[in-house]
Parts: structure tokens; C-alpha cells; sequence
């Protein structure tokens, strides 16, 4: 069954970072229906949302819904800029998991990458 990971990071002034993910957490908390989903912080400026059991096609759905839900209710009260990393794989028995987050987490890495959303479907 595959899983699909999402990656939300925030970039603001550090006074305004907490409070801007916790309401974020919420917002992923009120979006995630079933009870295997987790929303999660991840890293001081970054929150993760594991779906397992869940296609690519899913992950974005959800992705969308968290994203309008920002852009509705935050984005307008808070100056801050957010990015997506939306990865799908098949786990394989040898595999890693800190391999899969390791793609997750590359397109925040790289300096040069502007968009917005990064999504990667390593299903196909």
C-alpha cells in the first residue's frame, strides 16, 4: 500500500512562527479524517502529514484543502510564506523511511527552488 507524506514549511519572523503553526496544526488536525492520518511538528519551522494507505491523488486533495484553508484564514492576518513537498512511494521491505524523507525534504534544501509546491508520485 503506498504512503504519502506532506510537507508544510513556514518562513516568517521567528516571533510569529509558532503561533502561525500551531494554528496551522489545527487546520491539519480539522482536514485529516481518519485515524490512521498524523499531522505532526516536524521540524521548528515545519509540520508533516503522514497519510498512509493513500494515492498520490490523495495526498493532493488533502494538500488543496490545507492550502485553501491557509490562504482563506491566515494569509491575510499574517505575513509569512509557505511551501509544500507532497511525496507518494510504495514502501519496499529493504527500504528506509529516513530515505523517504529525505526526498521530502530535498526540494527545501536546494536554494534555487521557488515553487510553491513540489510533489513527487513515485507509484507509477
Amino acid at each position: 500500500q503506498p504512503i504519502s507524506l506532506i510537507l508544510i514549511e513556514i518562513n516568517t519572523v521567528v516571533n510569529l512562527r509558532d503561533k502561525i503553526l500551531k494554528k496551522i496544526a489545527n487546520i491539519i488536525g480539522e482536514e485529516i479524517k481518519r485515524p490512521t492520518d498524523l499531522g505532526a511538528n516536524y521540524h521548528e519551522n515545519q509540520l508533516i502529514i503522514m497519510l498512509p494507505n493513500t494515492c498520490h491523488e490523495g495526498a493532493l486533495f488533502i494538500n488543496q484543502r490545507v492550502m485553501t484553508r491557509i490562504e482563506k484564514t491566515l494569509k491575510n492576518i499574517y505575513d509569512f510564506e509557505d511551501r509544500f513537498s507532497i511525496v507518494t512511494q510504495i514502501p519496499q521491505p529493504n527500504q528506509s523511511y529516513s530515505d523517504l524523507l529525505i526526498l521530502l525534504e530535498s526540494p527545501f534544501l536546494d536554494i534555487n527552488n521557488q515553487n510553491k509546491i513540489y510533489n513527487q508520485n513515485l507509484t507509477e
